[in-house]
């Protein structure tokens, strides 16, 4: 017999470019149970935006000086500082109690490169897979899964 002792972690999925974000944004007008970090594109720009208060920072490295410190995937480029900053609001919503579900939007290729959340993710999972909601497109579950070591639930639509 095996056990499996992963901690168990609410997955969003879903294609790219489907609502995923934007269902969580009006989501969270309603329920303020609901916090964390959330990463609309608006125009030409993505953001990582706060749920609660709404504050945001710009992702794309090409907003900031060029001797910003950037992460890379592909041909997108995000701001280190960026990460921070959200990592920062993600750690504020699990310490409120009042917050019973912390969402990342998203868990995507540049965690699985090491980069992006990365840094972040082993602990939240290991200390809030109660309370954390991921949000990751359906092509990578598979991977953010095994990379992170957590068990998907439920696999919300």
């Amino acid at each position: 017999m095996v056990f499996d002792f992963s901690p168990s972690v609410a997955v969003l999925t879903g294609p790219v470019h489907t609502g995923k974000t934007t269902r969580l944004m009006t989501r969270a007008v309603t329920e303020p149970s609901l916090g964390g970090i959330v990463s609309p594109q608006e125009g030409a720009t993505r953001w990582f935006r706060d749920l609660r208060d709404l504050a945001a920072v710009p992702m794309d490295a090409s907003t900031e000086a060029p001797e910003t410190s950037v992460q890379q995937v592909g041909r997108f480029r995000f701001r280190t500082g960026a990460f921070y900053w959200a990592a920062e609001r993600m750690e504020s919503a699990f310490a409120n109690p009042a917050l019973t579900t912390v969402v990342l939007d998203e868990v995507g290729p540049l965690e699985l490169r090491g980069l992006g959340f990365a840094p972040w993710l082993p602990r939240w999972i290991e200390q809030h897979s109660d309370r954390l909601l991921l949000v990751v497109r359906d092509g990578i579950l598979n991977d953010v899964v095994s990379c992170f070591g957590f068990v998907p639930y439920p696999q919300l639509d």
